[in-house]
C-alpha cells in the first residue's frame, strides 16, 4: 500500500507539521511538506497514479487543496484519503469522527474506506470570468465570506479557530447589510434579503463550535441549505448563541431545506467561500457529487471530542 503524507508548514500557526515526520514513519508513508498555500494541490495532483492513499496532515484548507486536485482526475484514479487533524479547525475530520489525532491514526491503520460527497461550484472570479472549484464541507454566500475575511489565518493561529470565527461573526454583524438574494434549486425558489445563506455538507463548522446543519452527513448524497433572513441586529445578536447546538433551526423565520443543486444570484456580486477559503463571486451554480471521494474512517458518527 503506497501512501503519501502531505503536511503544511503553516497549519496550526506553523506548528502542525512538527508531528509530520514521526507520523509518516509510524504509518509507513512518504512525506511531502508544503511551504505555501496552493502547493498541496500540485503535490496531490502529482501523486495521482503513484500512491494508493493520500494522508492530509493539516486542516480544512489543506484538504480543500487536495480534494480539488483529486476531483480533476477520473473517479477510478483518485487515491483514498486519510485525515490527520493538524490544522486549526479540522471540521471535516470532526464530522467524520476523526477529529482527535489518536482516532485519526487508528482509522488510517485499521479503518475502512467510506465516501465523501463533494460540492462542484461554478462561480466567477473578481474579473467576472467563469471559475470552477470543489468543496467538501460547505459553500457560503455573503455574510460567511466576510466572517472568514476577518478571521484571518494569523488570528486563527494566535487565538484558535473557534475564537477567531466568533470575533469575525460579531464584527461582521455590526456592518452587514443583508443584500437581496435569489436561491433556486430542487427545493424550489427563495427570494429575499438574507443575513446568512450556506450550503452545508456536514453538521458542524467553525472549529466545531457551530452546528449549522443538524443531522447533515458527509456521505448521504444530500446537502442542507440554511437561510437566515434579514432581522434586526439586536435580535440577531441574541439568537447567535443558538448556532452552537443547532437549535436556531427551530425558529420559524429560518429556512432549512435538503438540496442537491442550487443556483444563487444577488443584487450585486456576492463573495463565495468554500471550506473556509474565499473562492469567487455570484452568480453561482452548485451541484453535490455523491460519493466523489473515498476516505478512511471508523464509522459515520461525529467525533466525541
Amino acid at each position: 500500500m503506497r501512501m503519501l503524507l502531505i503536511a503544511s508548514t503553516y497549519s496550526l500557526g506553523g506548528r502542525g507539521h512538527r508531528f509530520a515526520p514521526e507520523l509518516a514513519l509510524r504509518l509507513g508513508a512518504d512525506l511531502a511538506l508544503t511551504q505555501k498555500r496552493g502547493a498541496a494541490r500540485a503535490l496531490a495532483g502529482e501523486a495521482i497514479g503513484r500512491y494508493d492513499r493520500l494522508l492530509v496532515g493539516g486542516g480544512d484548507g489543506l484538504l480543500h487543496e487536495v480534494a480539488n486536485a483529486l476531483m480533476s482526475a477520473p473517479a477510478a484514479e483518485r487515491p483514498t484519503l486519510g485525515l490527520l487533524p493538524l490544522g486549526t479547525g479540522n471540521d471535516v475530520a470532526r464530522n467524520l469522527g476523526v477529529g482527535e489525532l489518536g482516532r485519526a491514526i487508528a482509522a488510517i491503520e485499521d479503518g475502512q474506506p467510506g465516501v465523501l460527497d463533494v460540492f462542484e461550484v461554478r462561480c466567477h472570479d473578481a474579473a467576472g470570468r467563469p471559475h470552477l472549484v470543489y468543496s467538501v464541507l460547505n459553500v457560503g454566500f455573503g455574510y460567511g465570506v466576510e466572517v472568514i475575511r476577518r478571521a484571518s489565518p494569523r488570528l486563527k493561529a494566535t487565538a484558535g479557530g473557534a475564537a477567531a470565527y466568533a470575533w469575525g461573526t460579531l464584527a461582521t454583524l455590526a456592518t452587514w447589510d443583508s443584500p437581496a438574494l435569489t436561491l433556486s434549486g430542487d427545493h424550489g425558489i427563495w427570494r429575499g434579503r438574507a443575513f446568512f445563506a450556506s450550503l452545508c455538507n456536514g453538521a458542524r463548522e467553525c472549529g466545531g463550535s457551530l452546528c449549522l446543519a443538524p443531522g447533515a452527513r458527509l456521505d448521504d448524497g444530500l446537502a442542507h441549505l440554511v437561510v437566515i433572513p434579514r432581522l434586526p441586529r439586536a435580535l440577531l445578536a441574541t439568537r447567535l448563541p443558538l448556532l452552537a447546538d443547532g437549535s436556531f433551526v427551530e425558529d420559524q423565520r429560518v429556512r432549512f431545506w435538503p438540496v442537491r443543486w442550487l443556483r444563487a444570484t444577488a443584487e450585486r456580486p456576492l463573495g463565495l467561500q468554500a471550506d473556509g477559503e474565499l473562492v469567487g463571486y455570484t452568480p453561482a451554480e452548485v451541484r453535490l457529487v455523491p460519493g466523489a471521494l473515498s476516505v478512511l474512517t471508523h464509522d459515520r458518527g461525529r467525533d466525541p471530542a
